[in-house]
């Protein structure tokens, strides 16, 4: 039998077994390289499979009966790498927008195959051209090239649920009982489903770290820590998967309702001075010798942090961080931390990947060119990320956005101050629902959302 007759005798075996997209991709790759002649280069096939990026295209949004259009790029799609494989936008898109007609570009490693379950059950192949209707959750199969594996994505878009157009803020006052006392100092954070708020009480003569808790803004209650906290330890607060972390005296203390804490065995060959911020499985902190450590998931030692310019530049003093996720590196975060150093503002990036095994991360000093929209030097910061939105606020009492992710900051026309904001000192977070907190050293509480 000749080559070439053998050949068709194999495609003919191919298209008896398989009568799915699998098998017209394993059909693709015997004819591609039977299609070879002497002297012709050899075709590489590999035996792994995974989407690698995930763009949305222009997208159509309907309100008050006008259409509207979005830039899909704008909403990062995040791409999870181990089971089970999801994909999904990382922030909402705006109520209203049409994700049953979605054209998308969607790329592979090394150029595998990809078709999509059908509503109807079958596999069609993926078109860069074609719509797909992501009203529900649709089921994404990519191919090995050389046809022995393949890796389902199960596709998600997040769509808004309520108008998102005006942002307000509405003052909570609360009852003697569960009013909060005035304070010198003060932080606010959200943990689960409760906020607690981390205050030295101006009346308390020792200064110590007092625990506040509430479930809904209005009333707030002191919380039986059974744990003395220190007169710094409202400052050495961050928030990591749920779990609040305090820095105590030297002790690393967690909770994941501000009632129970548990002190973190950890080791360090320079003494723990600041707990600064975290990332989705780490904590970082400086040290008495002036380094940054991190603490990571599943580790007691805390390493030192790689740093591309002096660590002399590091915020010192009203720091403040958030984390948010890294869309153009699959199961990445970005971490940003800021603060004063002498008469400079200073603002520090590090992009750490958590998916698999740790690959560390390098800390990046970020510099304003010329420094025009630099982040001004400010007391009492806090930094948020609210509706896909990076936000700086403090004693300025203005909120400073920044679209390129920390590199320049402007003032917001979207976020107001609350109207009738007396305390001079005051603490920011974001909840999970998409409310914006503020709490000042009065007591005021104040809820910001869009409505």
């Amino acid at each position: 039998m000749s080559k070439f007759a053998a050949k068709n005798k194999i495609f003919g075996q191919i298209m008896k077994r398989f009568s799915n997209v699998f098998g017209l991709l394993l059909l693709a790759t015997v004819a591609l390289t039977s299609c070879l002649g002497e002297g012709e280069s050899e075709v590489t096939v590999y035996n792994d499979a995974a989407i690698t990026e995930f763009t949305l295209g222009t997208l159509n949004r309907y309100k008050d009966g006008t259409k509207t259009t979005l830039t899909g790029a704008n909403y990062g799609m995040g791409i999870e790498q181990v089971a089970p494989y999801r994909i999904s936008n990382r922030d909402s898109l705006p109520m209203g927008t049409d994700v049953s007609h979605v054209v998308c570009t969607i790329k592979t490693k090394n150029s595998g195959g990809l078709a999509i379950r059908g509503l109807d059950g079958n596999d069609v192949w993926y078109s860069s051209t074609d719509s797909i209707d992501f009203s529900q959750e649709r089921t994404l199969r990519v191919f090995s090239t050389d046809g022995s594996y393949y890796r389902d994505y199960q596709v998600k878009l997040l769509v808004a649920k309520t108008n998102s157009d005006t942002f307000s803020w509405q003052q909570y006052v609360a009852s003697d009982t569960t009013k909060i006392p005035t304070m010198d100092s003060l932080r606010v954070v959200s943990v689960g489903a409760r906020l607690l708020l981390f205050g030295r009480e101006v009346a308390d003569i020792a200064k110590s770290t007092k625990v506040f808790a509430s479930t809904n803004g209005k009333t707030w209650n002191q919380v039986a820590t059974g744990v003395s906290f220190d007169s710094l330890a409202w400052k050495n607060v961050v928030v990591k998967d749920s779990t609040a972390f305090v820095l105590n005296g030297g002790v690393l203390q967690r909770s994941t309702d501000g009632n129970s804490w548990t002190s973190v065995t950890t080791t360090s060959d320079s003494p723990l001075r600041q707990l600064v911020s975290a990332s989705v499985n780490e904590l970082y902190a400086y040290t008495a010798d002036g380094r940054m450590r991190a603490l990571t998931d599943g580790n007691s030692n805390w390493t030192v942090e790689q740093l591309d310019d002096s660590l002399y530049n590091l915020p010192v003093s009203h720091i403040a961080s958030t984390c948010l996720g890294y869309a153009p590196i699959d199961s990445a975060c970005y971490v940003l931390l800021i603060g004063n150093n002498g008469k400079n503002s200073e603002v520090w990036h590090k992009i750490q990947q958590y998916g698999g095994k740790h690959k560390g991360g390098k800390w990046v000093r970020m510099v304003s060119d010329g420094n025009r929209f630099a982040l001004p030097v400010q007391k009492h910061q806090s930094l948020v990320c609210h509706n896909g939105n990076i936000l700086a606020v403090g004693a300025s009492r203005a909120f400073y956005n920044t679209t390129d992710q920390g590199l320049t900051w402007r003032t917001s026309t979207v976020y107001p101050m609350p109207s009738g904001l007396t305390g001079y000192n005051f603490s920011v977070t974001a909840d999970a629902n998409g409310n914006m907190w503020m709490v000042s050293n009065y007591g005021e509480v104040w809820q910001g959302r869009f409505r």
